[in-house]
């Protein structure tokens, strides 16, 4: 296997996710109608999660997703973007998987590997639960609101509103509208506190049993 000889099989995904997480502040200018943008993530996230999984199983398993993902971007029709969003979070499901079975149940993965796995996990916490708030896009648009912008929210805001909740940072300028989006706002910061909080007792439990 090509991960076989990767002693840190988790540093492709946490450069995948940075680099996701990263462009987004463009993404209003890159992501009109090139697919490209779209096609570069997803070989990205998914190279990552094959190098984390070292299964050519999974990595056919992304690929047949992601194949979806390109058909169903930039498509008008409702029910294109439904099947857009719902194999984006099957990636995500995918990847969240392999990095919680890495990061909490592997004991002969060094501790480097260990803690930057729990940190990608975070970060795709706080992905998943913004593609989660584009939902309400396709279901209405009242769900959210930037009281700065007066409008609703994009898919870069939805990034950022994401991982300011995960966080419990919570500026104020981005508001729930709606009683759908208060409840995904509320799962978002409970997910987060309980995954540090899971996360951190692993890595400290773990240190004990190797003492």
């Amino acid at each position: 296997m090509v991960s076989a000889d990767i002693k840190i099989k988790s540093l492709a995904l946490l450069m995948a996710e940075l680099v996701l997480i990263a462009s987004s502040a463009v993404w209003p200018e890159i992501h009109s109608d090139s697919y490209v943008p779209v096609v570069v993530y997803t070989i990205l996230l998914c190279a990552g999660g094959y190098v984390l999984s070292n299964s050519q199983k999974w990595m056919a398993y992304y690929l047949a997703v992601s194949v979806i993902v390109v058909i169903t971007t930039y498509q008008g029709h409702w029910l294109t973007q439904v099947a857009n969003i719902v194999s984006i979070t099957i990636i995500y499901v995918m990847l969240f998987y392999q990095v919680v079975k890495h990061s909490f149940f592997k004991s002969n993965i060094s501790r480097v590997d260990q803690i930057i796995s729990g940190i990608v996990g975070y970060l795709l916490l706080g992905l998943f639960w913004a593609l989660q708030y584009r939902w309400l896009d396709v279901l209405s648009d009242d769900g959210f609101l930037n009281t700065v912008t007066n409008k609703a929210l994009d898919a870069a805001d939805q990034v950022y509103f994401s991982f300011v909740t995960l966080t419990t940072l919570g500026y104020g300028e981005i508001l729930p509208t709606s009683p759908i989006a208060k409840v995904l706002v509320l799962f978002t910061s409970v997910s987060g506190t309980l995954y540090l909080a899971v996360f951190i007792a692993c890595i400290i439990g773990s240190k004990g049993s190797k003492a």
